[in-house]
């Protein structure tokens, strides 16, 4: 299941309709994986109030991709992002925290200009 733009959905709901949403991804994400289903939210900016501790801490996987800020970094990698190698990122690189390892993988998605041309 692919969510884009988490933060801006969330701001269409009302606070009933969020709980429930959120309700809801929080249940999907705990029983999903053992029946192969995965959540991914696209965010343009990760904090507390976008994305509740308690629901973050259940992803296997968290990906920020780009130059982010600090705050970024630090909800989304929490102490780790501590010993991130502070360096500029190209288009398409960035980071990786497995909730089954302990420290933080570089990561590099191709840029594929082919797509340009689909325009």
């Amino acid at each position: 299941m692919i969510i884009d733009e988490f933060a801006s959905l969330q701001l269409k709901l009302d606070k009933k309709e969020l709980a429930e949403l959120l309700g809801y991804l929080y249940q999907i994400i705990l029983e999903g994986r053992a029946l192969g289903v995965f959540v991914v939210l696209g965010l343009q900016q990760a904090n507390a109030t976008v994305l509740p501790t308690a629901l973050r801490e259940q992803f296997s996987s968290i990906f920020v991709l780009g130059n982010s800020g600090e705050q970024t970094k630090n909800v989304a990698f929490q102490e780790k992002a501590q010993k991130n190698p502070d360096f500029p990122l190209k288009i398409g690189e960035g980071w990786c925290l497995k909730s089954s390892e302990i420290s933080l993988r570089f990561i590099c998605f191709p840029y594929l200009s082919f797509l340009n041309d689909l325009r």
